[in-house]
């Protein structure tokens, strides 16, 4: 308490009543609880481009504060939603948007437009199913997203969608998806819409400095943007910094590598025009998000981006030509891939993702390679002529093995709609539904040692 008195007396003398001129960093901070709290205030009083508040009475007093000292920075607002609140593929996604801005409308109120720029929507799979992994649930949030654009931008606000969790969603080539990957539906209702919307990505770095993990992890928005097409559309990373298996910065990185880290991704995001900045997550809640805190360096975050001063912005490059239609090499059991072979990168998103949610990551590496496997054999038979991409009967052959006698089984006469439909497999594993060509199938995880004998 004594620290927020005496910075607070410290930003008045410094400041006295006048604008400043904004930062010419990209950082920025996620002000998650106490709006007033000194690292807080020292951050917001810095004038980054761009900050994020959680809806609450406290925020709309440090935005005012923020809005008046920092003329031309950028708000982004999110309202708390529980994660009880779980909206189904089996419900109508408009009616689904429309009860979660039901929600939210309440708490936007206490923040009129003039003093926000962007609110988020869905923060990343907190209440819709994983459209990350599963095509089904990808045209389910696309057409949830349009209706809640529409519903945010008719109260007066700007949109930002996506919110998306660090290492999603699917790109082209991965979990059945083609050309865009799980993102192309949305951005296209992003793309549109013809008033002003962007998107969201949460760009966190695991191992830092790795470059096979900022490629697809912290700097991930790029293969995204790249291949769905969002070449200028403005994008805000509304939560940044380091996370992984073991949690936060704290306990992981010293102040001052973590800190040389900043600056390193503060670097990469000015060379993208449509970036806005980083809202780096968190401060200002000590009780759950301890190992987050910017609170040990914000002192030195605060000084640095006072340090740098708005230059040129870099013009994003030209989109990249899409690559020559070409035939998807079959992939066979014994090409020899094994999780330990991967790289660091690879394996680093595999044990964010899985392991957050008990899963053994390198069982479940093995059945989603294996899952590859047959559909790169089915892809051939259809290439060939020798199957119907809509076929459900035949949607694959399955008699291929996986590594280490792991194997997503394709059950092909049965139809879904989301992964609740398809049944459990070896070790109470949740059936996948992947949306092939034309029509949706369950694929179940099997073993060789549940059932007793090799694969045939």
């Amino acid at each position: 308490m004594a620290f927020r008195r005496v910075y607070v007396l410290a930003a008045a003398l410094a400041f006295p009543g006048g604008a400043l001129a904004l930062s010419g960093s990209k950082l920025g901070p996620h002000v998650l609880g106490d709006s007033q709290d000194g690292a807080a205030l020292m951050l917001q009083d810095a004038c980054p481009r761009v900050a994020k508040w959680l809806a609450n009475s406290g925020a709309v007093r440090a935005i005012r504060r923020y809005r008046e000292r920092c003329p031309g920075g950028q708000v982004v607002v999110r309202v708390y939603v529980p994660q009880s609140v779980k909206y189904g593929l089996s419900t109508e996604p408009e009616s689904a948007a429309a009860d979660f801005f039901r929600r939210i409308h309440p708490a936007l109120v206490e923040t009129p437009p003039s003093l926000v720029d962007w609110v988020e929507g869905v923060n990343e799979l907190d209440n819709v199913e994983d459209w990350y992994h599963n095509g089904a649930a990808a045209s389910w949030f696309a057409a949830f997203s349009s209706r809640l654009a529409d519903l945010i931008h008719a109260a007066g606000y700007d949109p930002l969608l996506g919110s998306i969790a660090v290492g999603n969603p699917a790109l082209e080539g991965e979990q059945l998806f083609g050309r865009g990957g799980a993102m192309r539906e949305l951005a296209e209702v992003i793309k549109s819409k013809p008033y002003k919307v962007g998107w969201s990505y949460h760009a966190y770095g695991n191992q830092l400095f790795n470059p096979d993990d900022q490629k697809y992890w912290a700097l991930r928005y790029r293969l995204i943007r790249d291949q769905a097409g969002l070449h200028g559309v403005p994008i805000v990373l509304t939560e940044g910094g380091q996370d992984g298996p073991r949690g936060g910065w704290q306990g992981r990185s010293d102040a001052d590598t973590y800190t040389s880290w900043l600056r390193w991704l503060d670097g990469e995001l000015r060379k993208d025009a449509e970036v806005v900045g980083v809202t780096l997550f968190q401060v200002g809640q000590r009780a759950d998000w301890a190992k987050f805190d910017l609170e040990p360096i914000a002192e030195r975050l605060a000084a640095y981006l006072r340090s740098e001063r708005e230059g040129p912005v870099v013009p994003p490059p030209p989109p990249s030509p899409p690559p020559p239609p070409q035939r998807p090499a079959a992939l066979r059991a014994n090409d020899g891939q094994s999780f330990a072979s991967q790289d660091e990168g690879t394996k680093g998103a595999f044990e964010a993702y899985w392991g957050a949610q008990g899963f053994d990551a390198e069982k479940r590496w093995l059945g989603e390679h294996n899952m590859d496997l047959i559909d790169g054999d089915w892809r051939e038979k259809v290439a060939r002529g020798e199957a119907v991409p809509n076929d459900a009967v035949g949607c694959f052959d399955a008699p291929y093995s996986a590594p280490a006698g792991f194997r997503w089984t394709a059950l092909c006469a049965q139809a879904c709609t989301t992964n609740a439909n398809c049944p459990a497999g070896v070790g109470g594993q949740s059936g996948w539904c992947f949306g092939f060509p034309g029509s949706s199938r369950c694929l179940r995880f099997d073993a060789e040692s549940a059932l007793g004998r090799a694969f045939q």
